[in-house]
């Protein structure tokens, strides 16, 4: 009897911990996805009313006032955090482009799966696991 316990409580707990990764990478996709409206608006508002953002700048420049642009409304630090709760920044895409980017969970250049780095304004740059996929 206590051998099938333990065995039933194995499987519940595999299958438990499968369905709460489930839920945690949709809640990531989602954050991603909603991330990526957001601060291309906030983005474009910046440049507009303050200037263009230089390439490798982080997005945290976002959440400071500006003396000089009184207009200027900063968003919240939250806001400009990846999943992973490290700052976006600017980078170019292969067009030269500049685009909003993640490093991916290890913060780190390359990678594969959730640490693959990926431009946040150009979902054909998202990894399979931010897609949907696996």
């Amino acid at each position: 009897m206590a051998v099938v316990l333990l065995v039933l409580g194995i499987i519940m707990g595999i299958v438990y911990a499968n369905l709460d990764l489930g839920i945690t990478d949709d809640a990531t996709r989602l954050a991603v996805k909603n991330a990526s409206h957001q601060l291309e608006l906030h983005k474009k508002n910046y440049e507009f009313k303050i200037g263009t953002l230089p390439e490798n700048t982080s997005l945290e420049v976002l959440t400071k006032e500006d003396p000089n642009n009184p207009s200027w409304r900063p968003v919240s630090k939250e806001v400009v955090l990846d999943p992973w709760k490290r700052p976006y920044f600017i980078c170019r895409d292969d067009n030269g482009k500049l685009q909003i980017c993640s490093y991916g969970a290890d913060g780190q250049p390359g990678g594969e799966g959730t640490n693959q780095d990926f431009k946040l304004t150009d979902d054909s740059s998202w990894p399979a696991w931010l897609k949907g996929g696996k």
